[in-house]
């Protein structure tokens, strides 16, 4: 029912768009976006970029993510907001930063195994993909060695 009442809004925005031969014209892609028909997602190797966050799953230890996500953030010169645990295991970890401009970054570090590491990158929704991945790639540099050819190019 619900892809109906999308395919009939759609529908009628393209006709209402025909219909105004003068007017400026909103591309189709925007549309489908507003519709929800469409969705942006990226994939670099072993990151996946959608809806302002980027996700990578690193074969490096919690730990070692942790430090490497605080080392990033003194090399870019961010602002720590929060550093605290996400969940009551000690298994995750929230870090909050923001730049000179005040815009925000969430980083989610999860420990999936003892030798894999799940870590977004959230620029929020209309935030950033090249600052994101600008993020993440420092970050997997401060992995040990092995881990950063474990994880392929960024």
């Amino acid at each position: 029912m619900l892809w109906r009442a999308r395919i009939l809004l759609f529908s009628l925005a393209i006709a209402g768009i025909l219909l105004c031969a003068g007017c400026a014209l909103i591309p189709i892609a925007t549309l489908s976006t507003v519709f929800g028909l469409g969705s942006s997602v990226a994939t670099t190797g072993p990151e996946v970029y959608r809806e302002g966050k980027l996700d990578a799953a690193l074969l490096a230890r919690y730990p070692d993510v942790v430090a490497g996500v605080r080392a990033a953030v003194v090399d870019l010169r961010f602002h720590i907001e929060r550093d605290e645990p996400d969940d009551q295991w000690g298994d995750a970890r929230f870090i909050r930063v923001a730049d000179d401009q005040e815009s925000k970054i969430d980083i989610t570090v999860d420990r999936r195994t003892s030798t894999v590491t799940r870590c977004r990158v959230d620029v929020g929704y209309f935030g950033s993909a090249p600052t994101a991945k600008l993020v993440m790639h420092q970050i997997e540099t401060h992995l040990p060695e092995k881990a950063r050819a474990a994880t392929g190019p960024s």
